[in-house]
């Protein structure tokens, strides 16, 4: 029989996961991230390609919290883009949702974004895809396919 601290701990630590598993089929393995409130506010998930002349094509998921409209967090995500200098090539709003895609220069590095903002309540889910810029062509198929497939569940 298992000392009651152990399983304790055991309890506590299987707690930290999900029942929610990711299937990464093409990568051989699966895995159970952890678990977060459904209050959580931050980066939630990173998914990188392998990395090409020094940087890695990413997908990420945020969780912004977000009181304000949909409409105030376009002003407020143009105002950034435009005081980064950054230049809009797509501006849409569809339903409770924006998406954008932009190009500009980070350190020293120009690169190319599409991004996704989901209004829910009070926070905003951020989906953002981010390549070199002269690497979208050949990346924008794979990062704009899991950028779309993003759904929000009906909690």
């Amino acid at each position: 029989m298992r000392p009651v601290s152990t399983l304790i701990a055991s309890l506590l630590v299987s707690s930290l996961y999900s029942q929610d598993v990711i299937d990464y089929k093409s990568l051989g393995f699966t895995f159970s991230p952890p678990v977060f409130e459904s209050t959580a506010s931050g980066q939630v998930i990173m998914a990188f390609a392998p990395a090409s002349n020094a940087f890695a094509a990413n997908v990420n998921v945020q969780i912004q919290p977000f009181a304000g409209t949909l409409l105030d967090y376009d002003k407020l995500t143009k105002a950034q883009l435009q005081a980064a200098k950054f230049k809009a090539l797509v501006e849409k709003k569809l339903g409770n949702e924006l998406f954008y895609e932009y190009t500009g220069s980070m350190s020293g590095r120009d690169m190319h974004w599409a991004v996704r903002a989901i209004k829910k309540d009070a926070q905003i889910y951020l989906i953002t895809a981010t390549a070199l810029e002269s690497e979208w062509e050949a990346s924008s198929i794979t990062l704009l396919g899991s950028l779309d497939s993003f759904k929000l569940n009906n909690k």
